[in-house]
């Protein structure tokens, strides 16, 4: 959800006409050839950057191209095409919601160059939401020292956290109350319905257990647990997930106008890597 909101307002536009697919398809073809065809680690990291820079041209960015930039060893690059790329691979990894590398590549970035740019604390802050709640807090800060617009970031923050009011809690007592996490949880009609259901059942149990009727106890038990109970343990988890994302969802829609904002003001781009 967070990452659609950032994807909506970087300017990166996929082409998809099937003349320009179908031609670098080709290119990437006969580069994977040449690639192939050499025992050089110099040459095959130029031939894969090659790959990278064709992806680019076209504005594609997708899975494979990310493929490409990591079998790319970036310290047999030169110093002006290493700094872009690695900025390039921090930024793709980051929208293709790679966190590892994204992180990876921009730790390279930033003990290779000395980067006091906004956009490069932004990318940063952007990458830590993903996984780092404090460390983003952290960067957060320092940002809304620059600019004190950035506090409207937060928002992004406030979505990384959003879950449901006693979650832990609703999950739980399903276990031991079949129908009450429903309840409690809102779903009044669903969770009703789960405890008559349950309640019936374990009175049946009984029933056929002061009745000797112990296979028929079995059969009948084994069955009703896991349709009622397990259902009903399953049913919450989902109705607890489903309110989750509609509250991300509302969060996630008051969040977007800050966040073009904040992007229009200091967008974050691809840099034209140095032939």
């Amino acid at each position: 959800m967070r990452q659609n909101i950032i994807l909506l307002f970087i300017s990166i536009q996929c082409i998809s006409t099937s003349w320009t697919q179908d031609s670098l398809s080709y290119q990437l073809m006969l580069l994977e050839k040449d690639i192939y065809g050499t025992s050089s680690d110099t040459f095959r990291t130029k031939l894969t950057l090659k790959k990278v820079g064709l992806y680019l041209e076209q504005h594609t960015i997708s899975p494979d191209l990310l493929r490409e930039i990591k079998r790319i060893d970036y310290t047999f690059l030169d110093t002006t095409v290493q700094r872009a790329f690695l900025w390039n691979a921090s930024l793709i990894s980051y929208l293709l919601e790679d966190t590892y590398y994204a992180l990876y590549y921009l730790d390279r970035y930033e003990t290779h160059y000395n980067d006091s740019t906004i956009e490069k604390d932004l990318l940063k802050f952007l990458i830590h939401a993903n996984y780092n709640t404090d460390a983003a807090k952290e960067q957060l800060q320092q940002l809304r020292t620059t600019d004190s617009t950035f506090a409207t970031l937060s928002c992004i923050l406030d979505l990384q956290e959003a879950t449901v009011p006693f979650r832990k809690f609703k999950k739980t007592i399903a276990y031991f109350l079949p129908g009450f996490g429903l309840i409690f949880n809102g779903n009044i009609g669903k969770g009703s319905t789960s405890l008559l259901l349950n309640s019936a059942t374990v009175v049946s149990i009984v029933w056929l257990l002061q009745q000797n009727m112990i296979v028929n106890t079995i059969a009948w038990g084994s069955n009703l647990v896991f349709k009622f109970y397990l259902g009903n343990i399953n049913l919450t988890a989902s109705t607890l997930e489903q309110s989750e994302k509609k509250i991300q969802k509302r969060l996630a829609s008051n969040c977007e106008p800050y966040v073009s904002s904040i992007l229009k003001k200091y967008p974050l781009e691809l840099r034209t890597i140095p032939e």
